[in-house]
């Protein structure tokens, strides 16, 4: 009876210590409970879950075979999961699965019960080498989940980032759809290229050469020195989704470092079906008395089919295609030199005559600025501003006025580009006709009477309020890039009023919005021979 006892006490014991080892926390400082959960990953297939978009063909051309549930996959992939969560918790895993049913089911991942927390990224990955750790750097996706308002989010259930809620007492499974994932196609996924180990093939990269006029057997090195993307609707919104300054480095007085300049997409290359409108300013492969020497920023639509048949979704052709025919500029896609780069393809923008004078418009027209001799001073004396050979005058300080400032729209003033130093000559300029100016602190009103000699086709207007030196300097005209750095350009297309395809040599408006400060004013116009009544 004592023995029987002993023996039931020794199994209470026994029983309790099993219990308690299941329960206890991993750390046995903390009291929280722990849960363990797995995460089981399927393949969604190339179709959407409630319907079906232009997108499916695409998407069923990604070809990922067995790699989810092949015979080496478990010992080659990993599904990578980044969890967010309760008390600043950020940590991402690299799970081994295995086998169960249509998917496969990862190793136990243990958390904290009663929380909830965010699926941030989920994978399918593969190491780049093979003899580094499974870290974020050194993998590549092979399968994906999308995040919310990509444009395949539609194609699985849940998609990314989505909340999951740890339960202490529940069987903690999470299921996930995978897509075959191709790093052509990461912005449909909605990644964001910079944050991720995948490099080209989900951004363009476009490369320029122009040719001279006189000399159209040989190319002629041109770097596109400053490039700013723009979805074609948004051209007049403000500023461009992407922007970039100068790709080149100057060496021993001499250009160095002829790269295409690469970019993201603002959207799957599918749904731009206006294409992506580029602006660009390339600098030649030359200097001018230490000076880079630049052509005019001049602005081009790359049609969708470039971008499709760039990212390898259609067939290769590599035809150009004229895209702006005044300027002579073609695009195509042209393949790389060495087959085994990452991304065999760019997109080559041909740019015919561009080594031509930028202030002559051609068909025997003249560019005309306004000029008086107390208030105008030439672009070359801001050579510590901006590098240009354009010619032409910035006028003030203006202060407010009842009185209107007179000009004079003096046409042919250049040739300072051919001089060492630069300068404007008034003294050679054409008397094409007078602007005058009127401020009165709130409001800037321009009137441009143009000489019966001259037909009046194009204006531009550059108005800033602010004084000498100061940053950004009024008296150049400027933007801002999305980094916040200050871009000067004395292109009349970046002025703040542009207008163009005139027909009356008569020509005024009013800008608001000034607050009592000084201005400056630059007027440009292009002013061609009256033709015979």
């Amino acid at each position: 009876m004592k023995n029987r006892w002993i023996y039931g006490l020794l199994s209470t014991v026994v029983l309790l210590a099993i219990a308690w080892a299941c329960s206890k926390t991993e750390d046995t400082g903390n009291s929280t409970p722990k849960v363990d959960i797995t995460f089981f990953a399927e393949n969604s297939g190339p179709t959407l879950k409630n319907g079906s978009l232009d997108l499916d063909a695409i998407l069923a051309d990604l070809d990922c075979g067995d790699v989810l549930l092949g015979e080496d996959a478990a010992a080659n992939y990993r599904l990578m999961v980044r969890l967010t969560g309760p008390n600043a918790f950020d940590k991402t895993y690299f799970l081994a699965f295995d086998p169960v049913g249509g998917g496969v089911a990862s190793e136990l991942v243990q958390l904290n019960a009663d929380a909830t927390y965010s699926i941030e990224r989920f994978a399918l990955v593969q190491k780049i080498d093979q003899n580094g750790d499974w870290t974020v750097g050194n993998t590549a996706m092979v399968m994906a989940t999308p995040e919310s308002n990509s444009a395949f989010m539609d194609y699985v259930t849940e998609s990314l980032p989505f909340e999951f809620t740890v339960g202490k007492y529940e069987k903690n499974r999470i299921n996930i759809d995978l897509l075959c994932f191709n790093q052509q196609v990461a912005p449909a996924f909605g990644f964001e290229w910079f944050d991720y180990n995948i490099v080209k093939g989900d951004e363009v990269c476009v490369f320029i050469n122009c040719i001279n006029e006189n000399d159209q057997e040989n190319y002629h090195q041109v770097y596109p020195a400053d490039i700013a993307a723009w979805a074609p609707s948004d051209l007049n919104s403000g500023n461009a989704y992407w922007d970039i300054g100068p790709n080149y480095t100057v060496v021993d007085n001499a250009i160095t470092g002829i790269y295409p300049v690469c970019f993201p997409l603002y959207a799957p290359a599918i749904e731009m079906t206006d294409g992506l409108t580029l602006e660009i300013r390339p600098a030649f492969g030359e200097l001018n008395n230490g000076e880079v020497i630049y052509s005019d920023v001049f602005t081009v639509t790359i049609p969708q089919s470039i971008i499709l048949e760039y990212l390898g979704l259609t067939s290769y052709v590599g035809d150009p295609i004229l895209i702006d025919e005044i300027r002579g500029i073609t695009v195509k896609v042209d393949l790389a030199p060495d087959p085994n780069v990452d991304n065999p393809r760019f997109i080559h923008l041909e740019y015919l005559n561009c080594l031509e004078d930028p202030n002559d418009p051609g068909a025997n027209c003249e560019t005309a600025f306004a000029y008086n001799e107390t208030y105008s001073s030439c672009f070359f004396d801001y050579s510590y501003l901006i590098s240009t050979n354009r010619w032409g005058w910035t006028n003030g300080p203006l202060a407010l006025s009842g009185t209107p400032y007179e000009f004079t729209m003096l046409a042919g003033a250049g040739g300072g580009q051919n001089e060492n130093p630069p300068q404007c000559h008034p003294e050679n300029g054409i008397n094409a006709g007078t602007t005058t100016v009127t401020y009165d602190g709130s409001s800037v009103s321009i009137s441009m009477n143009i000489s019966s000699d001259f037909e009046l086709t194009q204006v531009h207007v550059w108005v800033a309020e602010g004084d000498a030196g100061d940053d950004p300097d009024p008296r150049i005209p400027h933007y801002e890039k999305n980094n916040g750095d200050i871009v000067y350009t004395l292109s009349p297309g970046k002025f703040t009023i542009v207008d163009e395809g005139l027909t009356e040599n008569t020509w005024n408006t009013t800008l608001d919005g000034f607050n009592d400060g000084n201005i400056y004013v630059i007027v440009h116009a292009v002013v061609c021979p009256a033709l015979p009544q």
